[in-house]
């Protein structure tokens, strides 16, 4: 049984291919599986039911995460491409908020500073186009989001140019090439950003779709 409020979450990178336990409504086990769902570690019930009519968000490949790879995370300087969205199966947007902490195992201290939430009738968030009027054609009343923004080199705030992110994730070698390659290649092929042209071009890091 929901909530009356809908609650929403957006994704651009591996929630779309790896839930890992966020509380969204799934697939039905006959249902075909999505093109964008070829990552999927698991199956029916398992996969997410996302939806490729999001906002346009601005996301680009500049942040050097867990495993040395680069992720996708909001950032001012990305063109904007079409997002994903799935429906939350928990009762609040402060549930909702702590669950997409957990499931990016950020530690609960800073959950607040990294998880982006927005209701009906604030401002539209920076890097997020137009939230507002695409929340109100769909009867969405919350949206959360991962706020997490560039990172490289071990610095907040900074970000590789397209030529070092290239040069980076091509001296990269072993069990860390492998995961920062599955990364890129896993994500939706309609998230085409400038940077993952050029690892297209350089590093022939194709989609997987």
């Amino acid at each position: 049984m929901y909530n009356r409020d809908v609650i929403v979450c957006l994704g651009w990178g591996s929630l779309i291919w790896n839930l890992r336990g966020l509380p969204v409504e799934k697939l039905r086990m006959r249902q075909n599986i999505p093109s964008w769902a070829h990552c999927a570690k698991k199956v029916g019930d398992e996969v997410g039911d996302w939806r490729p009519d999001g906002p346009k968000v601005k996301v680009e490949f500049v942040r050097q995460s867990e495993g040395n790879r680069l992720t996708l995370v909001l950032h001012a300087d990305a063109e904007p491409v079409c997002s994903f969205w799935a429906r939350m199966t928990v009762n609040t947007p402060d549930d909702a908020v702590k669950a997409l902490g957990a499931r990016e195992g950020i530690p609960p201290r800073r959950v607040r500073a990294s998880i982006g939430c927005w209701s009906n009738g604030e401002k539209d968030p920076e890097n997020i186009l137009g939230l507002g009027l695409w929340a109100s054609m769909r009867g969405v009343d919350h949206v959360i989001w991962t706020a997490l923004g560039p990172k490289f080199r071990g610095r907040n705030g900074d970000w590789p140019t397209e030529d070092e992110a290239v040069a980076y994730l091509d001296s990269l070698c072993g069990c860390d090439r492998v995961h920062a390659e599955q990364y890129v290649r896993c994500a939706p092929r309609r998230i085409k950003t400038r940077y993952r042209c050029r690892f297209q071009r350089c590093l022939n890091w194709t989609p997987c779709e």
